[in-house]
Order: structure tokens, then sequence, then C-alpha cells
């Protein structure tokens, strides 16, 4: 029964070094039994008033069990700002716990590029946010390994019955359009006897993003059915989406048997983006549905596949704040639609739900390792809106393609035009170059990028081409904007050259690889040229990279010259690395953005570091906002369900704490260090080039397994000392095991 808070200090305690005093373990036991009491007591409710009358049930023992797992956050208490609830999503559909909106990822309303009512997130008033009004909430759960929300309360029926009552929420991860709530109620009562539950819905009344119009579904009764365009484009000629909404009608009062009962509240979404006839179609699936006993199993089914791959660490807080992380991704991203993630992901309307640099630079990276497919999906939406970026090249006077820094629905730019970010923040077209290179070199996935990915790839080539500038015998890349948009529109921009240089580079390798014709006669060796011979500022007196031209020591909201490091991988001698690092970790505000200065601590422990790469790290819990571990922007402010965190957390630990690589040749462990207060670090089901392996480390020692073969390639499995020894990495169930202090690769061979 000390889910609450202790379970947090505990993880913490259990895996101390030796040498714990007594006084510590004291504090902590006595923490433990104010936890306890407060539960047991039930002197507060959810909103933190006296509840009198009302005997507060324990919470479920499977509950406790699960959150010991790292696998569900439950809380007593709901958050004071109610935007940090849990998010209930499935890349298709999102909503956060007892809002008044829902949303359908692509979905917009508004004018591109206008400063009043830009392109934003269309609004669906919310179909599944009950509440039951003469029942006593006590407890609100997150089960990130299943996918489902639940929130227990408990009422007096007459006659003095306690009533238990499980609500239950959850956007179905195999049935895209759907989204399910569950009343289930029990108690010690007469069957002969009825309750009655008061529901209140709270919809936040009619949208001022689509025309709702109130329809009928044949052959069903208590059902609601509204639909409605969106009521302006991205563009004055676009075509306005087409959304239907189905779902059951919530009753005043619910009226059942004493002795249990169950109500489901369903809502099918379709829209004109993914069928010809969204009325006619949800309204049938709502009909097939509606009664089915299997939704849930099926769901669950559906999304823990998902968790196949993921990260076990031995510590019980950082284990909730990864499953936290990865149930943030999922929840926002599915392989079947591809309309990108926003920095709040879909359940909110942050950065009014557009696509950012955040999705290739921050979110996919990870996932390449254990969920590619999705990775694919994200790339996928800029392929298709390549034109958009062609036709933004264009009306600046440029060539090829120069990807919008904010893009939605049609890949045009949808920055309002009085924010120079639009023109002027560029890197954004290398970031999205990157990352189609190292999905490739996770994957080996030539099919797709020669008929997807290198087209894009060629189209930022040639704008930067068209873009770049000469000085003496440098290119040089003026009038832009850092990463770090504090700085406003400077010449060179240390981040923006190296990300070019980078992103031409692999223009030319992919080009020759695939040997595929270059745009224009010469292109790979004036790509090159541009590339070697990229001016990226260095100041020799104080041995440091500038932040860009003219940079003169002051404070920074995030770290643009660090990224070199990581996640670029720009080569420089360990020294100036250093000095990189610790220049600027002291000149970065304190409430700056999680978005860069999640790189700092994979750059220390790439250059050994632990000390103060752990210092770092920690900072990032600072972002983490209880009781369900929603990451939020900055520490104070800024988004919330802020997705660019969960991943830009999640490579702390495979690229910082696990030392991997994606390199385009091999997969590489630069080395293994365990987290702060942990023991034990398990990579379960990370892939590459179609291989399924788990990497399992201690102290001391770190084990490979081999659980499936690749397909198209056989892998070699080499360490380094002094020199590389190589082993075949082929069998299924062969296990490798090798000290902790030796760099390994994986690398493979043609079959």
């Amino acid at each position: 029964l000390v889910y609450g808070c202790a379970l947090p200090w505990t993880g913490m305690m259990e895996h101390q070094r030796k040498g714990r005093s007594i006084a510590s373990h004291f504090v902590v036991v006595l923490l433990l039994l104010c936890c306890i009491k407060s539960v047991l007591s039930g002197d507060t409710d959810s909103a933190g008033k006296k509840s009198p009358g009302v005997a507060l049930p324990p919470i479920p023992p499977a509950w406790v069990k699960r959150m010991a797992q790292g696998n569900m956050m439950v809380s007593t208490k709901d958050p004071s700002d109610l935007q940090f609830m849990p998010v209930i999503g499935n890349g298709y559909l999102a909503t956060i716990l007892l809002s008044n909106t829902t949303y359908v990822s692509g979905v917009y309303n508004g004018l591109g590029s206008v400063a009043t009512n830009p392109s934003h997130r269309a609004r669906i008033p919310a179909t599944a946010s009950i509440t039951v009004e003469n029942a006593e909430p006590y407890a609100t759960a997150v089960d990130f390994e299943r996918g489902v929300v639940y929130r227990l309360s408990t009422m007096v029926a007459h006659g003095g019955v306690n009533v238990d009552i499980e609500q239950r929420w959850y956007a179905h991860r195999k049935r895209l359009n759907m989204l399910v709530h569950e009343i289930q109620w029990n108690s010690t009562g007469s069957r002969d006897e009825f309750v009655d539950l008061k529901l209140r819905l709270n919809n936040g009344g009619p949208s001022a993003d689509i025309h709702f119009k109130s329809q009928t579904c044949e052959y069903q009764s208590n059902v609601e059915v509204a639909t409605g365009f969106i009521d302006t484009t991205e563009e004055p000629d676009g075509e306005p989406v087409f959304v239907s909404v189905v779902s059951t009608q919530v009753p005043a009062i619910m009226k059942g048997r004493l002795s249990g009962g169950f109500f489901r509240a369903l809502t099918v979404i379709k829209t004109s983006l993914d069928t010809y006839t969204p009325q006619k179609d949800a309204c049938g699936e709502y009909i097939a549905y509606i009664n089915e006993t299997s939704l849930l199993p099926q769901h669950m089914s559906t999304w823990g596949s998902l968790w196949a791959s993921g990260i076990e660490v031995s510590n019980n807080s950082l284990a909730l704040a990864i499953n936290a992380s990865f149930y943030e991704i999922y929840s926002n991203l599915r392989h079947d639609w591809m309309y990108g993630i926003s920095p709040g992901g879909i359940g909110t309307n942050a950065y009014n739900g557009h696509i950012f640099w955040d999705m290739e630079t921050w979110v996919l990276p990870v996932l390449n390792l254990f969920q590619p497919q999705l990775v694919k999906a994200c790339l996928s939406y800029r392929v298709v809106r390549l034109q958009g970026a062609r036709a933004k090249a264009a009306k600046l006077k440029y060539q090829g393609a120069m990807f919008p820094w904010e893009s939605a629905f049609t890949g045009l730019e949808c920055c309002p035009d009085i924010f120079p970010e639009g023109r002027y923040e560029q890197h954004i077209s290398s970031d999205i170059a990157l990352a189609i290179q190292q999905y490739y070199s996770a994957t080996g996935d030539k099919i797709w990028l020669r008929a997807n990915g290198a087209a894009v790839v060629f189209g930022i080539a040639q704008f930067w081409d068209s873009r770049v500038g000469k000085s003496g015998k440098q290119y040089v890349i003026n009038q832009v904007m850092c990463p770090d948009e504090s700085a406003g529109v400077v010449n060179n921009s240390v981040y923006t050259n190296a990300a070019t240089a980078l992103a031409l580079q692999w223009a030319v390798q992919m080009g020759r690889a695939l040997d595929l014709s270059p745009p224009y006669r010469n292109a790979f060796e004036r790509w090159s040229d541009i590339a070697s011979n990229m001016h990226i500022p260095y100041d020799d007196d104080l041995r440091i990279h500038p932040q860009y031209d003219g940079y003169r020591g002051q404070l920074i909201n995030q770290n643009d010259a660090c990224l070199l490091q990581y996640p670029l991988g720009w080569s420089m001698s360990s020294d100036i690395a250093s000095e990189d690092l610790y220049y600027y970790i002291f000149r970065t505000r304190e409430n700056g953005y999680f978005t860069g200065d999640s790189a700092y601590s994979v750059a220390l422990l790439a250059l050994g570091n632990v000390v103060l790469a752990a210092t770092e790290f920690t900072k990032a819990f600072l972002h983490l906002k209880p009781p369900f571990n929603v990451w939020n922007e900055r520490v104070e402010g800024g988004a919330s369900h802020f997705v660019t965190g969960a991943g830009g957390f999640l490579q702390n630990i495979a690229f910082g704490y696990g030392g991997i690589r994606i390199t385009p040749d091999h997969l590489e462990f630069l080395s293994f260090t365990l987290p702060p207060h942990t023991n034990h670090v398990k990579f379960r089901g990370m892939r590459y080039l179609g291989a399924t392996f788990d990497v399992e480390y201690l102290a001391s020692q770190v084990s490979f397994v081999l659980r499936s073969k690749s397909h198209t390639v056989s892998l070699l499995f080499g360490i380094t000392e002094k020199t590389t020894t190589y082993w075949d990495f082929n069998t299924i169930g062969q296990h490798i095991i090798v000290p902790t202090n030796v760099q390994v690769s994986l690398l493979a061979k043609k079959m």
C-alpha cells in the first residue's frame, strides 16, 4: 500500500551502494508509515477534501505488484493541473484523462501560416470523459504495458451497501478508430435490488473547428452521431476534411443491479482521410463492436506486442520513467497512420499539433532499435509531403526541397509569417536526411530507401547546394536560426553547418550505394566538395566551437555546439569535446528546454565522465510531472505530454549509458555504464538489420543472446581491446558473454 510515494524511494534505496546509514533507513520507513496512514484512513479524496461516510477500499494487490515491476503508476490524488493526467491514445486518436477534447492525428483547422487562427488540431468534443458523480474516487492508474487507464471509486447504496466501481479507458490499438470507456461495478448487495450511478459527460460544448450536425445510426438506439467538415483548410483552395463521430449516448442516471453490472461507452471516429464513407463506416463499426466481449483482451494483446522490445533496469523509479516514456511515444504513433508526431503528441494542441525537427532528432532514434516500423511511418510522412518542401524552396528562390519548420497536413510551411523560424530555421532539412540515413543503417531497408527515401535525400542535397555561399575556400550558410532560437538570426550556426555537411555526405554515399543517377551532372563531386570544405566555427583562443559566428559567451537555452558530439557524431579530439561540454554546461539556463539538454549526459558518458553525466542525467527527472510521470517541456511551463522529452530521455539510456551508436556500417557499443542506483540493465528484443537479440549487462560483464536471425544478412560479433576479434552471430539462442570494459560491434556480411 505504499504505491503512491514509497516505491520511488525504496527503488532508489534498494540499489544504493553499501554503507547506507541506519538514519537513512529510518527516514524511509517513517515516510512509508505516513503514506500508509494517509491511504488507509481515507483522510482525503481526489480533490483533497474530507470524505465522511465512505470507507475507501484498499488498492488492488495486482496494481501494487505491477507498479513494483515498473509497469504501472497509481495515485490516490489527481494532479493539481489536470494536463498532467495520463494520455489515452493509439497513434490515430488521443485524449487526456478527464479532458473535454479528443483529437485525431492529421485533422487540422485553420490557414497554414497566418498569425490569427493558424492551422491547429481540430477539436472534437469528448465522448468518453465520464465521471460517476455520486461515487468517491480513490485511485487512478495508468498501466503502461497494457495501454489502459483506470479509475477506482466507491459509493454507499441504500441499506449501507458499499459499491466498488472501476472505470477504464483505452484507445484500441488494433482498431485505430475506436476509443473505449467501460464502467464495471460490484457489491455484496442483492441481485434483486438496484443502484443508480449518476454519470456526467464533460464534452466542453460545441467545437469551433468542426461544424457538427446530429445524424442517426440506422437500426441502433442510444447512439449519438455527429458529422461535419472542418471550418478552414490549410490552403485556401484545399479540400476540407469530413469527420464522423459515432458514440454511445451517456445517460444521466445509469440504473443497474446492486450486485454488479457493466456499461460501455464506445466511440468510433472516422474521417475522409481514412475512408470514402466516414459516417456509414463509423456506424457499421460501432454496431459490430458495441457488445463485443473481446475488445479489451484484443487491445491488450495488440498493445502488449509493442512491449516485446524494451528496456529493463533494476531501479524501480528509473523503470517507471523509462516505461512512461515508451507509453507516451506509443500512444502517439502507429505503423499504419503516416501523419507524424508533434512535440505535444496527439492528445494536446501544443505547438498547434505541428511536426518539427523533434520527430526526427529526438523521438525516432531509439525506435530504430525497438520499433523500426514506427520510424518508417514517420519518415513516410515526409516522403508524402516532398512536393510541399519543393514548393517552399521554389518560393524562396532555391532549388530542391526545403522542408518546413512547422508542417501539418499539406507539408507546406505552417509557421505564422510574423515569426522568423519558418524562413530561417533550416537545419530541419538536414535532420530529416540524417534520420533517413539512421533508419537505413539500422534496418538495411534498401527497397524503401530506393523507392521513397532517396528522393527526399537528393532533394535536400539540391536545396543546400543552392543555399550555401562561399567565403574564400570555405562554404558558409548565412542568415539562419540555430536550434537555440534565443540567438535570433545568425551566420554559420555550428549545428546547421555540421548537419548540412553530414547530409550532403550521406546523399553521395546513398547515391553511389544504390547506383542512382544524381539529379544533375557532377552533383556528387559538388556535394562532396561542399561537405569537405564547410565552415565549422571554432575559437582557437577559447578552444571551443562557438554556437555561431559572433557568439560571445552569453547564456543559452540549449547547447547547439555540444550537439556536434551527439547526435551528429562530428569528428573531434576528446580534448575539444571536453572543452565544449564544460564551457556550455555552465552557460545553459536552468529553466531551459529539455530538447538540447538531454544530449549532455550522452556526450559526457562517451568521454568517460560518469560523475558529471549522472548530474546532467538526474536533471531530466525535473521534467517528469507527478503522479503519472508525464513529460513537460520545461521545468516550469512549456508543453505537457512532451514526447520530445520522452524520446530524449530514452536516448540517455540507450545511447548514453548503453553506449550504442548506429553507424553506416555497424552497430557499435562504445561502453556499458550502469545508470545511477542501478545494478542491471537489459535491452530486450533489440533490432538490427532484421535480427533480434537481447543485450544485458551488470557492472563487470555483458551478454548478448540472439533471439531471431536476419533473412538478408549474416551478423558478425566483434570485440575490441587492442585489436578486434570477430565471431559469427547467427545461431538462434547463441549466447556471448564479454567484459564490460571492451567495445562491441555488430556488422553485416552478405549471405
